[in-house]
């Protein structure tokens, strides 16, 4: 958005890197302490999200019940073994 605004109103011109974005989660009990969180639901979201592609949101197959009950499509990405996390854990695509 500031690159936007400064171009828009100030005549600046401002180089911002190429992003994509790229989505992981799970779900489940998180500890929280000092507004930070963690655990493993937090690490696993992680992992999650490291397998995940740019502009992709993916989850673990868990949630797939959920997104069918909210009409999200999903795909299944396949199982992957995830690192600090014991076995495959089959993962899923949002939309």
């Amino acid at each position: 958005l500031f690159p936007f605004y400064a171009n828009e109103l100030h005549g600046v011109q401002i180089d911002v890197p190429e992003y994509a974005i790229k989505v992981g989660g799970h779900f489940g009990e998180a500890i929280e302490k000092e507004g930070d969180f963690f655990g493993s639901t937090v690490q696993l979201a992680a992992r999650v999200a490291g397998v995940a592609e740019a502009g992709e949101v993916c989850f673990v197959s868990e949630f797939t019940n959920v997104a069918q009950r909210l009409n999200i499509e999903t795909t299944v990405k396949g199982a992957w073994a995830l690192k600090g996390i014991t076995g495959e854990r089959e993962i899923i695509t949002l939309g």
